[in-house]
């Protein structure tokens, strides 16, 4: 029998190599590092990709903040220039030639500034311009105010030596003013009622002296308001009258219904008070 010539299998070559669980170990460690260290690679991107874009924005805010700051720092200053040449204008003739306004009285008293606004315009001045003009100029506009007011206001601004301090102050008792005459207008208008031995006519008559007197004081009163109050006066004495005006929405319809109704002999003599 002959013998084999061929060299003894190695039966640990033959069998895949299977690592060990160190190995393992090892090569499951140093995946999950490199895992992580990418995750905080790009984590701390897209922190600082924020940081940036917020330090960005911070930056046009600033920008346009400082750009906006700047526009108006110029506007003022062109208002200012504008302001001091309608000032260098104005002489002791122009002032003589131009008074402020004409006396304003009490009842006036709402459209005081924007009467005196519009006399300074005749001259190319606004109050603002005032405080430019030199010292002599600025005295006797001081004085035209004072005699262009009531003597109530001039007691109030009679020892104010800048314009716009006087103009602040006859504001203020303007707004004052307003107010408490507002409450006493509409007081008289909720109370208005038929005088004794007055007529239908005569009473339309006072009536509407009073609406217009609440136009003149500046005094807002809305159609609703204006019917609401008549109406209640003439249903009050005349009670028939009720079903004539109950649709009638519009003021001036309104008034106009009351007036003819007022024109028949019925309504010629005063009501029974």
């Amino acid at each position: 029998m002959t013998a084999d010539s061929s060299p003894p299998v190695n039966s640990d070559s033959a069998l895949p190599t299977t690592p060990s669980s160190s190995e393992c170990y090892e090569d499951t460690t140093t995946n999950t590092m490199a895992q992580i260290t990418t995750d905080n690679t790009s984590g701390g991107l897209s922190q600082m990709e924020c940081a940036m874009d917020e330090l960005n924005e911070l930056k046009l805010a600033i920008e346009t903040k400082l750009d906006c700051q700047a526009i108006e720092k110029k506007e003022q200053q062109e208002e200012e220039e504008a302001s001091r040449a309608r000032a260098s204008r104005v002489t002791g003739t122009t002032l003589t030639e131009n008074r402020l306004c004409n006396s304003i009285a009490e009842s006036r008293l709402a459209r005081m500034v924007p009467k005196i606004n519009s006399s300074l315009v005749e001259i190319d001045l606004e109050i603002r311009d005032i405080k430019y003009l030199d010292r002599a100029t600025r005295a006797r506009m001081l004085r035209l105010l004072r005699e262009t007011v009531s003597q109530e206001l001039q007691m109030k601004i009679q020892f104010c030596d800048d314009f716009d301090e006087a103009i602040d102050i006859l504001q203020r008792s303007s707004m004052t003013w307003m107010k408490y005459a507002e409450i006493k207008y509409l007081e008289k208008l909720r109370g208005f009622d038929f005088l004794l031995d007055e007529t239908m006519p005569q009473m339309l008559v006072r009536y509407s002296k009073l609406i217009d007197e609440g136009e003149l004081l500046g005094i807002g009163c809305d159609d609703k308001s204006k019917i609401m109050n008549l109406r209640q006066v003439v249903v009050d004495k005349y009670p028939e009258l009720l079903l004539v005006l109950i649709n009638r929405t519009s003021w001036l319809d309104f008034f106009e219904t009351v007036r003819f109704e007022s024109s028949l002999e019925k309504y010629e003599v005063p009501p029974v008070i």
